[in-house]
C-alpha cells in the first residue's frame, strides 16, 4: 500500500494503512508546501514563504535551520526511508501524485467535466467520487500563506464541484430530487447567481414557475441594493425564457447509459442480429422492439446489453433510459426515477399501475431505448 496522504480536510497521513502522526502545525505546513508538488525539488526560499510569508520580519531567527528541523521529523513521522529527501536548495518529496487525494479529486472533477454535456450520468458518478473525497476544510489547521491560499482556490473548486453534479441531476431529469437542496444553497449563499440559476430551473421544472420568477426578482433586489448590479446574462436569459415559456427549458432527453466497452471478441455475429431488430420498426403493427439478452452470471451479458445500447442509440432520440436488475429497488422505484427522467413528477404513493399509466403515456410519440 505505501504512503498516502489526504489534504481535503485535516491533513492526514497513512503507511501501509496505518495513520502516521504528524507532529505540530508547522510540520504540517512544510508536509502540505511539498505533497502540493509531489516528486519536485521545492526550494527552501520558497518553503520559508510559504510557511511564514513575503515579509522577513514575520520569518522566525533562523529560518533554514527551522526548515530543516521540521523535515527531520517529518522523516520519523512518515518511517519511510528516501522519502523525504534533500536536495541542492531545497526538499522533495519523493510520492506519486496518485497517492495525495486532491489530485485525485481534481483528475475525477475534470473527468466530470468533459462528460458533463454528452454523459451526465457518467459525470454524476465522478463528482460523487471527487466529492466524497473531502472531509472538511482543505488543509484545515494549517498555518501559513500558501495553505490559505490554497484553502482559497479548493474552496471555490468544491463549489464549482457542487454546482456540477446538481447541473448532472439536472441533465438526467432529477430536478425534484434536487430541488430541496438548491433551496438550501441558495438560501446559505444569497448572491451566487449559478445557485439561483439552477434553483430557477428546477422549480420551472417541478412546475412551480411563479416561485421561480419571484426568486429571481428577490436576487435582483438584493444584487441592486447591496452591490448596484444587474444579475448577469445567463441568469437573466433563463428568466426571460422561463416568464415567456421559451424554448429549451423542457427536461433534456434523458442520456442513462453507463460507459460503452468499445470491443467485445467473439460477439459480432450476436451484436449485429440484435442491432438488426431493434432498428426495425417493430413489424406492421409498429410497436416497441424487445430483445433479451440472458446467459449464466459472468457470461457477460449485461456487458454485451450495454454495448448493442451505444451502438444503437441513435435510432433512439428522444433518450436511453437504465435501471440495473440487480439493484435494490422496487419496480414502483424504478418507474418513479424513469418518469422523473421523462419530466413526470411521479404523485406521491401512486400505485404500480398508476405508475404504469403515467409511463406509457411519457412515452406515447417517443422513440425511448429502455435498458
Amino acid at each position: 500500500m505505501g504512503l498516502e496522504f489526504a489534504v481535503l480536510g485535516p491533513p492526514r497521513a497513512w503507511l501501509d494503512g496505518r495513520e502516521r502522526a504528524l507532529g505540530r502545525p508547522q510540520q504540517r505546513a512544510l508536509l502540505c508546501a511539498l505533497l502540493l508538488a509531489p516528486g519536485e525539488l521545492v526550494p527552501t526560499q520558497r518553503l520559508i514563504t510559504a510557511l511564514w510569508g513575503e515579509d522577513e520580519e514575520d520569518w522566525p531567527k533562523d529560518p533554514v535551520g527551522q526548515i530543516g528541523t521540521h523535515a527531520h521529523r517529518l522523516r520519523r513521522a512518515l518511517d519511510r526511508p528516501g522519502v523525504l529527501v534533500a536536495g541542492p536548495g531545497g526538499y522533495r518529496l519523493a510520492v506519486a501524485r496518485e497517492a495525495v487525494d486532491v489530485f485525485r479529486y481534481e483528475d475525477e472533477a475534470g473527468r466530470a467535466a468533459a462528460r458533463l454535456r454528452d454523459a451526465p450520468e457518467e459525470a454524476r458518478e465522478l463528482l460523487a467520487r471527487a466529492l466524497g473525497r473531502w472531509s472538511g476544510a482543505a488543509l484545515d489547521g494549517v498555518p501559513g500563506p500558501l495553505a490559505a491560499r490554497t484553502r482559497e482556490r479548493l474552496a471555490a473548486s468544491r463549489h464549482a464541484a457542487v454546482m456540477a453534479s446538481y447541473e448532472a441531476e439536472l441533465s438526467l431529469g432529477r430536478h425534484a430530487e434536487v430541488l430541496a437542496a438548491l433551496r438550501e444553497l441558495t438560501a446559505a449563499r444569497p448572491e451566487d447567481e449559478e445557485a439561483h440559476r439552477l434553483c430557477l430551473l428546477a422549480l420551472y421544472r417541478c412546475g412551480r414557475r411563479t416561485e421561480a420568477l419571484a426568486l429571481f426578482e428577490v436576487l435582483r433586489e438584493r444584487l441592486d441594493r447591496r452591490l448596484g448590479l444587474d444579475p448577469g446574462g445567463a441568469l437573466t436569459g433563463l428568466y426571460e425564457r422561463i416568464r415567456r415559456d421559451g424554448p429549451g427549458l423542457a427536461v433534456p432527453r434523458p442520456r442513462q447509459l453507463p460507459p460503452d466497452i468499445p470491443d467485445l471478441v467473439g460477439r459480432g455475429a450476436q451484436v449485429r442480429e440484435a442491432e438488426r431488430l431493434l432498428r426495425s420498426d417493430g413489424g406492421r403493427g409498429g410497436g416497441p422492439v424487445v430483445v433479451v439478452l440472458s446467459g449464466p452470471y459472468g457470461a457477460g451479458a449485461s456487458t454485451l446489453a450495454v454495448h448493442l445500447a451505444h451502438r444503437v442509440r441513435d435510432a433512439f432520440p428522444d433518450g436511453q433510459l437504465y435501471a440495473r436488475g440487480d439493484a435494490p429497488g422496487t419496480v414502483r422505484e424504478v418507474m418513479a426515477g424513469f418518469l422523473r427522467a421523462l419530466g413526470e413528477r411521479p404523485p406521491e404513493g401512486a400505485s404500480e399501475g398508476e405508475l404504469g399509466a403515467r409511463y406509457r403515456a411519457a412515452l406515447a410519440g417517443r422513440r425511448v431505448l429502455v435498458l
